[in-house]
């Protein structure tokens, strides 16, 4: 390394000088002579502008630091038994650390840099809209009475599908408890099988009714199935579903 000239272009930290140094010099970053590092990192400080006080503090700090992992390689280091594992810490593991984020950092820097300048070469049409008064009147016999009807439906579609959606959610009449001693009660009355069906009321004052009492019996058939007190059949899904009480 003696002899080496280097003539430094401008670097964005310390960081950024280190790694330099160590590319120049063809040093392995994991392994790092840091006294001859630190010597050249010195010798380009003195070539800085002492005046530029806000750039030379962070240099003058990383000097700082090398000097000190130096004197710390530089003192003698405890011998460890055979049976003691070898605990002892690199004092470079730091640098090296902080050096590696800055190199992957700054590579994923420059290609961001080269997507930019690729991106930089397009060149988009600026948006062109219309006049608020331009009016473009149909021409006789291109759209019919149909074409329009289709259009205003399309039209109210999307003019209802913006309106916020309101739904009235109504109690429950019948738990599923009640409608469970409702469908025990009338199978006691029947032999045989009893389609689903006649389970429902025959005659729904609405519709939420017929809702809220179709999927509540389900719900009790069901109940009452895993707990074996009827039994289901079905000759076809599309059939209706036949309900038999079980003797307990």
């Amino acid at each position: 390394m003696a002899g080496l000239k280097l003539v430094l272009p401008e670097f964005e930290g310390p960081l950024d000088l280190l790694l330099y140094l160590i590319k120049a010099s063809k040093i392995d970053i994991y392994d790092i002579p840091i006294a001859e590092i630190t010597n050249q990192y010195l010798a380009y400080l003195h070539k800085i502008d002492v005046r530029q006080l806000d750039t030379v503090g962070d240099y003058l700090v990383m000097a700082t630091n090398l000097m000190e992992i130096k004197s710390k390689l530089l003192l003698p280091q405890p011998e460890l038994s055979p049976d003691e594992p070898d605990m002892a810490l690199d004092p470079r593991d730091e640098l090296v650390s902080q050096l590696l984020s800055y190199q992957a950092y700054k590579t994923a820097a420059a290609a961001l840099k080269q997507k930019a300048a690729v991106r930089a070469k397009y060149y988009v049409k600026a948006p062109t809209t219309a006049a608020s008064d331009l009016q473009i009147p149909l021409q006789p016999g291109v759209i019919d009475l149909n074409q329009l009807n289709q259009t205003m439906n399309l039209v109210l579609q999307r003019r209802l599908a913006k309106l916020p959606v309101q739904k009235e959610v109504r109690g429950e009449h019948v738990s599923v408890r009640a409608q469970i001693k409702k469908v025990l009660a009338y199978l006691a009355q029947c032999s045989g099988t009893v389609p689903f069906s006649n389970l429902l009321i025959a005659h729904p004052k609405d519709r939420y009714q017929a809702l809220d009492d179709t999927v509540t019996t389900f719900l009790a058939v069901l109940e009452l199935a895993k707990n074996g007190r009827i039994d289901c059949q079905q000759n076809d899904y599309q059939d209706d579903l036949l309900v038999r009480r079980l003797e307990a």
